[in-house]
C-alpha cells in the first residue's frame, strides 16, 4: 500500500465580475495566478460546470449527465478516491468516490472558514444547470448558481440563482 497525499483546495482571494472570468479556461487561468493560490508549483483547475462553450453545443466542463453518477465528465476537476483539503494541507474537506464525486451535504469540514459567495453552475446532484452559467461565464446578464463555501450541507457547492451582474469568488482545486 503506497500513500497519496491529499490535494489542496482554495477559494479566491478576490471576487471576479462575470465577464473577467470568461469561460471555464478563464476561470482555470484565474485559479492559478490568484493570490490566495498556495505556494507550490501545482496546476488548479476550477469547480464549475457549463452547459456548451466549447466546440458548439459541447461543454468545457462536465460532473456528470445522470444525477450523482459521474458519467459523461469532460476535463473535470476532482479525482476519483481522492482525500482533498483546505489550502493549509490539513483540514480534510472530502474525500471522493470512484467516480469523482461526493455526495452533497457531506463535507468534514467546509471549503473555508470565511462567508463568501462563490459559483458552480450545477445542482446539488452534480447536473450542470444549463440556463444557470452566465453564459458559460461570459455575459454580465441572465443568472447564475451561486455557493456559499464556508457551509459543509449542499449549499457549498449549490445554492440559489443570483444575478450574473455581481461578482464572484472561485473553488480551485489542485490538480
Amino acid at each position: 500500500m503506497f500513500f497519496t497525499p491529499a490535494m489542496k483546495t482554495y477559494v479566491t482571494a478576490v471576487t471576479y465580475s462575470i465577464p473577467s472570468i470568461g469561460s471555464i479556461a478563464g476561470a482555470d487561468t484565474i485559479c492559478n495566478n490568484d493570490s490566495g493560490k498556495p505556494v507550490g508549483g501545482s496546476f488548479y483547475k476550477a469547480l464549475l460546470v457549463d452547459a456548451a462553450g466549447c466546440i458548439g453545443s459541447t461543454p468545457c466542463r462536465r460532473a456528470s449527465i445522470t444525477a450523482n453518477i459521474g458519467d459523461g465528465q469532460i476535463d473535470w476537476a476532482l479525482k476519483p478516491n481522492t482525500n482533498y483539503v483546505r489550502s493549509d494541507g490539513v483540514t480534510p474537506i472530502m474525500t471522493t468516490n470512484a467516480n469523482a464525486l461526493f455526495i452533497f451535504g457531506t463535507l468534514t469540514n467546509s471549503w473555508t472558514s470565511a462567508a463568501l459567495t462563490g459559483i458552480s453552475g450545477m445542482s446539488g446532484t452534480w447536473v450542470t444547470f444549463a440556463g444557470l452559467t452566465c453564459i458559460n461565464y461570459s455575459v454580465n446578464s441572465g443568472s447564475v448558481t451561486t455557493t456559499q463555501y464556508q457551509q459543509t450541507g449542499s449549499v457549498s457547492l449549490s445554492g440559489t440563482s443570483s444575478s450574473c451582474t455581481l461578482s464572484f469568488t472561485l473553488l480551485c482545486i489542485e490538480q
